[in-house]
């Protein structure tokens, strides 16, 4: 079974801090689902990582050999996924907004920017009482309501 990215990066902070305690901490999990998830670890690559001493850990060599290679495969990772998520965090097609008239005057500035930033946005804006805005949303007439005691 392949290791996961969060069982390599816990190993890591173990490898880096010697302490299963103190690496329990940084990461903010438990020291039993630390050990759980070394143990884990060790078991997918059939050899002993971690030496536990009176002081903390040593790392085996073969935990030496992991760190170095875990290292660089999740410094790979998250090259891949940012690779993969660029030119995703634009917005576009086409969403119409319903507001009652006073409350868009206070609400809707973020739009300027919002279709500055992004060309393949359109928004269509309608004005109405809230309690209209809050029925045409609720009946999927339009996308999104900003309204005040509907």
């Amino acid at each position: 079974m392949m290791p996961s990215p969060a069982e390599l990066s816990y190993f890591l902070e173990v490898a880096s801090t010697r302490n299963i305690s103190r690496a329990a901490e940084r990461l903010g999990v438990s020291q039993p689902t630390l050990s759980l998830a070394i143990r884990r670890l060790e078991d997918s690559i059939g050899s002993t990582l971690l030496i536990r001493t009176k002081s903390g850990v040593e790392l085996t060599k073969n935990g030496q050999k992991l760190m170095n290679q875990a290292r660089s495969l999740l410094e790979s990772w998250e090259r891949l996924k940012k690779g993969a998520l660029d030119g995703d965090e634009s917005v576009s097609g086409v969403y119409t907004i319903g507001c009652h008239p006073s409350v868009g005057v206070y609400s809707l500035g973020f739009l300027t920017r919002l279709l500055a930033e992004n060309p393949g946005l359109e928004v269509k804006l309608i004005h109405d009482l809230s309690r209209r805005i809050t029925e045409q949303v609720v009946s999927f007439q339009i996308d999104f309501g900003i309204v005040v005691n509907p």
